[in-house]
């Protein structure tokens, strides 16, 4: 299920659980890495964005955590406020979402264009802790089912992977999702066809070059929170005043139409 129709027919069937909210989705995953199989899936994921009325009743409050999660669809939708929260942190997982191929995108969205083109505001150190939090974890479960398992193979090729996009993220200072000019060989490292002393060696020299990546970056310390933050309170404020623009041109509409009406009935003063 890889061609461009099956992933449109997966969107619209998600369409009746976000209730025609505004999103934003991409492919993600292996696809969206290049390190899809024949038999890997399609995971979707995105963000969404609240109405105006749904930001300011108490009654559409999404207690789950601002996450709509469909699971047989393999596909999450975070609020947009979740979604920068996250970002703002540099979680991996998120960050990429951002980083993914033209083609990968199912559903544009201005914001996402406008986060894309300043992602230096989103990016920083905090990147090192977040990929290596997620390189550990991983490293532990390679532990426990030993380095044979075929599993293991796999979540070599994710830590390979995160180590790439986290070195390229600290040099370039830009998300790159898609890796390349490695997918094929990350590929072969997910099918067990290389040695596990070449991934041993090879996981002990991406680690040093990751650690130097780091060292010799220019991203911040922290990301620009508060622009971020003001930039989405401006772009909901609009939304207000665009819809109290809507809103008082219809009144004015209504109002030329009964002065109309009424004028009509009133008496001649003039006589």
């Amino acid at each position: 299920m890889s061609n461009l129709s099956e992933v449109i027919a997966k969107a619209n069937e998600i369409k009746p659980f976000i209730n025609n909210k505004n999103v934003y989705l991409t492919r993600a995953g292996s696809y969206s890495y290049g390190t899809n199989i024949e038999e890997s899936d399609i995971d979707i994921r995105g963000f969404y964005l609240d109405s105006v009325d749904e930001l300011l009743s108490i009654s559409s409050y999404n207690i789950a955590g601002d996450i709509i999660n469909i699971k047989y669809q393999d596909t999450v939708l975070y609020s947009i406020r979740k979604f920068l929260s996250l970002c703002l942190l540099n979680n991996p997982n998120i960050l990429e979402l951002l980083g993914t191929r033209k083609e990968d995108i199912i559903i544009d969205h201005e914001l996402n264009k406008y986060y894309r083109q300043n992602i230096d505001m989103i990016l920083s150190k905090r990147a090192y802790f977040q990929y290596k939090g997620y390189i550990n974890s991983i490293q532990k479960e390679i532990n426990k089912l030993g380095y044979q398992n075929i599993k293991s193979y796999k979540n070599f090729m994710h830590i390979f992977r995160l180590y790439l996009t986290g070195i390229d993220l600290f040099k370039t200072g830009q998300m790159n999702t898609y890796r390349s000019k490695e997918k094929d060989f990350l590929i072969e490292v997910r099918k067990g066809k290389r040695p596990v002393e070449e991934l041993m060696d090879l996981n002990k020299d991406l680690s040093n070059q990751f650690e130097d990546a780091y060292k010799n970056t220019k991203l911040p310390e922290l990301p620009y929170g508060k622009e971020v933050n003001a930039h989405l309170v401006k772009y909901y404020k609009d939304l207000i005043i665009n819809e109290k623009s809507f809103v008082s041109n219809i009144f004015d509409s209504i109002g030329l139409i009964l002065d109309k009406y009424d004028s009509r009935r009133r008496p001649n003063t003039n006589v």
